[in-house]
């Protein structure tokens, strides 16, 4: 049950303490089974569009697609992770780009903070400067999408960019020369 709390309850610890005195309170001294724990919680776990972006950088699909659906449920903008997700994107081209001359990676990362680079190192690690290329006109069609330009689930194309930038190839959408 433990597992169940901190599944539900991810990054808030505040959350989990009074998530644990209001079962104690409902529960009182007698044991808690899981259906009360079930029926108690409430998906309380809060995340930001930075911590999406981190996620989608580490290639964790898992925790992309839970956090995706919290800021949803928490009624976060899509245009918001949009504009952070291609932000990021666009700060890695370049770097990927001196991957792809031959500069060694400490040098490559000396330009990152410090307490990023071990992320940057491993979306660089799984995404080559083509693929980044691929993943900034996917954020271009997903712009134009959202703001009513192009046709589209703004939800749906925001998950399959952040899953393509997790490195789940199905989800990258092809580009011909021809098409914007």
């Amino acid at each position: 049950m433990v597992d169940l709390i901190a599944w539900h309850l991810e990054g808030n610890l505040l959350a989990v303490a009074q998530e644990v005195d209001k079962l104690g309170m409902l529960v009182g001294r007698g044991t808690v089974t899981r259906a009360e724990v079930e029926a108690s919680l409430a998906d309380s776990a809060r995340f930001n569009v930075y911590q999406l972006v981190d996620a989608a950088l580490s290639g964790d699909a898992v925790v992309v697609r839970r956090m995706l659906a919290s800021l949803r449920a928490d009624g976060t903008e899509p245009i918001l992770m949009h504009w952070a997700l291609a932000r990021e994107l666009r700060s890695l081209a370049p770097l990927a780009q001196e991957r792809a001359r031959g500069k060694p990676e400490a040098a490559v990362l000396a330009r990152v903070w410090q307490i990023r680079r071990p992320l940057v190192a491993r979306a660089l690690k799984r995404l080559t400067l083509t693929a980044l290329y691929r993943l900034m006109r996917q954020a271009a069609t997903l712009d134009r999408v959202i703001k009513g330009q192009a046709a589209g689930d703004r939800w749906l194309e925001l998950e399959r960019l952040l899953l393509a930038v997790c490195g789940l190839p199905h989800c990258a959408v092809e580009f011909s020369e021809d098409a914007g």
